[in-house]
């Protein structure tokens, strides 16, 4: 990569960090996958089966969503987005509070479902927690008393969190954020593990707080994503407005993601 190559990047990073972290939360959308054979045959009986979009038109929509509004969709790996990549596989990970801290946000579980997915393989259980909130029917407090269950007891070996930026088909509703975490190779054992936070005082992003201890040595180590970076392009030669962003809020984001 050349210095200007560098610069390019680092410029696109640093618009798409200050833009998402001024955004409110809408949704996020927790998803457990590699689960042991006994977890994944009880979440399968609780939760509805969906069928997963094409990936090549998933991949689409993000690239075009992101070029319509100026953020380089590839700016992070050869998959496009529209966010920001908190956390990146990180090892040794629970999440004992994590519902009660995305409650107090007021995002409520809504629903959830699980995906069989051809790329990598194996089943992803997905809950969901929306600003929306909804009456919960017998299935659907069944099924998040056992996510809860999960949350309080299991260790997972790596944590990766996406912060995205998501318009609404109407254009005079406000940018909001829909956020992805996902918790791999959850095992109810103790062993000692950074605890998954939003802190009180920067509510927008996210930190795992105590000592990095890696993963219990008999777990394998998942591979790192080796794709490329390539740059996204403008449909129309001039990008959208990002949307209406507040000073001190750029601030703040600014503080809390090291900028």
């Amino acid at each position: 990569m050349t210095k200007q190559e560098h610069g390019n990047d680092r410029t696109a990073d640093i618009r798409k960090r200050l833009f998402v972290y001024t955004l409110e939360r809408n949704c996020v959308i927790v998803t457990l996958c590699a689960m042991s054979g006994k977890i994944s045959k009880v979440l399968r009986e609780m939760l509805p089966c969906r069928e997963r979009e094409p990936e090549v038109t998933i991949e689409m929509g993000r690239r075009d969503e992101a070029d319509e509004h100026g953020l380089d969709a590839r700016v992070y790996r050869n998959k496009p987005d529209t966010g920001h990549q908190r956390f990146d596989r990180e090892e040794g990970v629970r999440a004992n509070n994590l519902v009660c801290q995305l409650s107090a946000l007021g995002l409520q579980y809504t629903r959830g479902y699980y995906e069989t997915r051809k790329r990598g393989g194996g089943q992803y259980f997905s809950f969901v927690f929306s600003i929306e909130a909804t009456e919960l029917n017998a299935d659907a407090k069944a099924a998040l008393a056992e996510f809860e269950r999960l949350m309080r007891e299991f260790h997972f070996r790596n944590c990766t969190i996406w912060c995205n930026a998501k318009w609404a088909e109407n254009e005079d509703e406000p940018v909001r954020r829909l956020d992805t975490i996902t918790l791999a190779y959850g095992r109810g054992i103790d062993f000692p593990a950074r605890q998954l936070t939003i802190p009180g005082e920067h509510v927008h992003t996210y930190l795992l707080v105590g000592e990095k201890t890696g993963n219990p040595p008999k777990l394998e180590q998942p591979q790192p994503d080796k794709g490329k970076k390539s740059g996204g392009k403008s449909r129309d030669g001039g990008p959208k407005p990002l949307g209406n962003i507040d000073g001190d809020a750029l601030s703040k984001a600014a503080e809390a993601v090291g900028l």
